[in-house]
């Protein structure tokens, strides 16, 4: 999984729909929740990194990432709909 993957799976965490997500991620969205996670920062460099990484790949979550990693927004504030992209009337 490459460095961008790996943080989409971060970013949608569990609460994504399945048929949303790389392959890849499921595991790690199904596993105990039990068990405590050992999370390392990263530092600036490597987010830094991560962000050229991401860019360059012309990744469809490449703004997301520079709101988490840059804004410290919350993925509900990132991936939250916006008024204009919902329509009432027809469901959506």
């Amino acid at each position: 999984m490459t460095r961008h993957g790996a943080a989409s799976c971060i970013v949608l965490g569990g609460n994504a729909h399945p048929s949303t997500v790389p392959a890849a991620c499921t595991a790690l969205m199904s596993r105990n929740k039990s068990r405590p996670c050992k999370v390392k920062a990263w530092s600036s460099g490597e987010a830094r990194q991560f962000l050229e990484s991401a860019r360059e790949g012309r990744d469809s979550l490449y703004a997301a990432f520079v709101r988490v990693l840059c804004l410290g927004m919350r993925k509900g504030e990132v991936l939250g709909p916006m008024w204009n992209a919902v329509d009432l009337a027809a469901g959506d």
